[in-house]
């Protein structure tokens, strides 16, 4: 199923999909939620305002086939962001660009997209779960402060508002990270509480990335380019250790069973 629309926000977005797929939104204060109708996914979506300038969106969905998201983002409070997978996997891409970006679980994936029109493909059948953090690029930039010049060129670019193309950057999500998303996800609070409470998490994962960005600024804007073929291929390596860690095979006897090379 394709879903097609042109948003300048994320209650446009919740609205055009909703439209589309006959999904529900449920609002409270500071939250939406986008419940999809079961003949198209077991899930939702969530969007929750923590500051101006600063929204978590949180999928957590299963597609009954394969769910293509097809956008136009027409302001710059979409198109900034920083997603954290759980678990699942997607593909994106940008019209007028041979690169496509990928979003594996344990992966990490900066992102800066102006007036830009692509498609996020969710494969059917698997469950994704994706804790996104959109803001201003300034916000990066009151974390970052005077070593702002130890970041890659590019990103420097954005946070001065002086980029208007496309980038992304992926990253391992560490320990902390993987932590502080889980606690998103269980978050045991509500109403004003509750809000605080995630504000809280989605500033302190910023700082976490702000440290992985300083500890490795030559390296971090750097793609990790997998493919779906490559990442079904390394999930069914991941089931045969499973299913043989008393006599796992070699690197070598794992990589010829799975189709890559070692």
């Amino acid at each position: 199923m394709k879903v097609s629309f042109s948003v300048s926000d994320l209650n446009e977005l919740f609205a055009e999909v909703s439209q589309q797929t006959g999904s529900a939104i449920i609002a409270e204060k500071y939250e939406q939620i986008l419940k999809f109708p079961p003949l198209i996914a077991d899930g939702w979506m969530r969007k929750i305002q923590l500051r101006p300038g600063l929204e978590l969106m949180i999928h957590d969905l299963k597609f009954k086939d394969n769910f293509i998201l097809e956008a136009e983002y027409n302001k710059l409070n979409i198109a900034f962001g920083i997603g954290f997978c759980l678990t699942g996997s997607a593909v994106g891409k940008l019209y007028g660009l041979e690169e496509e970006f990928y979003l594996a679980a344990g992966q990490g994936s900066l992102g800066f997209a102006l007036k830009q029109k692509g498609s996020t493909e969710f494969p059917g059948k698997q469950r994704i779960t994706v804790v996104d953090l959109i803001m201003e690029p300034m916000m990066l930039s009151d974390f970052i402060d005077s070593q702002q010049i130890h970041i890659p060129n590019q990103l420097q670019q954005i946070i001065n508002g002086k980029f208007n193309s496309f980038y992304t950057q992926n990253f391992e999500m560490t320990s902390v990270m993987k932590m502080a998303v889980q606690q998103i996800l269980n978050c045991p609070y509500q109403g004003l509480t509750k809000q605080l409470y995630l504000e809280s998490k989605g500033l302190e994962i910023l700082a976490y990335y702000n440290d992985l960005l300083l500890q490795n600024p030559t390296s971090s804007g750097q793609l990790i380019s997998l493919k779906p073929d490559d990442i079904s291929r390394i999930y069914y390596a991941k089931e045969i250790l499973f299913k043989n860690f008393q006599n796992p095979p070699s690197l070598i006897e794992l990589s010829k069973l799975v189709g890559l090379n070692d």
